[in-house]
């Protein structure tokens, strides 16, 4: 066990070393999803027959961006073994600062930096629309424009950043804890907790909107020439949008505890 108190930075070195090539395969893989990515956008746009098809890509592309944030962990899952990590000479503290900290923090600024690159280069090719190349937190004027309809005050970037964390924490904590196929289980909790969360949310919400008295005169008036002219929609959107918003806040602090919970976990995985 190592017996120094204070940090060494020299320690980190020797436990980035120890995971580079696990890291150098991800952030290799993620690279050429991206580029993918881009080059799919940039030819969906020219008028030739085979632009569906990058077109139907680059939306596989798009749908799958958020999973490279939550999918960050799995660099620290090649090696099923828990007990060969106790053998690295670091500090359990700085393991689990090393860990987190390139989950949270240097994946999301690899990702935003590539795609930084890639929207410089779109700005020079022409007839190329910006909006088609997003870096996970940008957003398009659609977006915006629907965000702001539904979510007047609440700033999107910082929703989606929360996402992105309370997901990715999770992840961590199920790569952590597991013994074997490590990967695997990180995949089907990025199916699993969301879907599960969102069934549980969506009931919750149901049931709150049922007995909510805006909902109940919303739904009494539905037939109203003058409902459009009234504050209802208004205030039932901001009923619905508040939901959501306490919804992303409860999974932050799931994300929260689950970070701590690996925190401790990765600090007493000592030899």
């Amino acid at each position: 066990m190592i017996q120094e108190n204070s940090f060494s930075w020299e320690r980190m070195s020797l436990l980035a070393r120890y995971y580079m090539p696990a890291i150098k395969k991800q952030l290799l893989i993620y690279l050429i999803i991206i580029t993918v990515y881009f080059t799919a956008g940039v030819l969906s746009q020219m008028p030739y027959w085979f632009s569906g098809l990058f077109m139907m890509l680059w939306g596989i592309c798009q749908f799958g961006f958020a999973y490279m944030f939550y999918l960050a962990p799995i660099a620290f899952s090649r090696y099923d073994d828990n007990a060969l990590n106790t053998l690295i000479p670091a500090r359990g503290d700085e393991k689990a600062l090393f860990v987190t900290g390139y989950s949270l923090v240097i994946v999301p600024l690899f990702i935003v930096a590539v795609t930084s690159v890639y929207a410089v280069i779109a700005r020079f090719i022409p007839g190329y629309d910006i909006d088609l190349l997003s870096n996970g937190f940008d957003n398009n004027a659609i977006e915006r424009e629907a965000w702001d309809t539904f979510f007047p005050g609440w700033s999107l970037w910082i929703y989606k950043i929360t996402g992105y964390f309370w997901m990715t924490a999770v992840v961590l904590y199920v790569v952590t804890i597991s013994r074997s196929n490590k990967v695997i289980k990180a995949i089907l909790a990025t199916i699993v907790i969301p879907l599960l969360s969102g069934i549980i949310a969506g009931i919750i919400g149901f049931v709150y909107v049922i007995y909510n008295k805006t909902t109940f005169e919303f739904f009494r008036r539905i037939n109203d020439s003058d409902l459009a002219d009234s504050s209802l929609p208004s205030e039932l959107l901001n009923e619905i949008s508040s939901w959501l918003i306490g919804y992303q806040g409860v999974m932050v602090v799931i994300g929260i505890v689950c970070l701590v919970l690996t925190w401790r976990k990765i600090c007493h995985r000592q030899v």
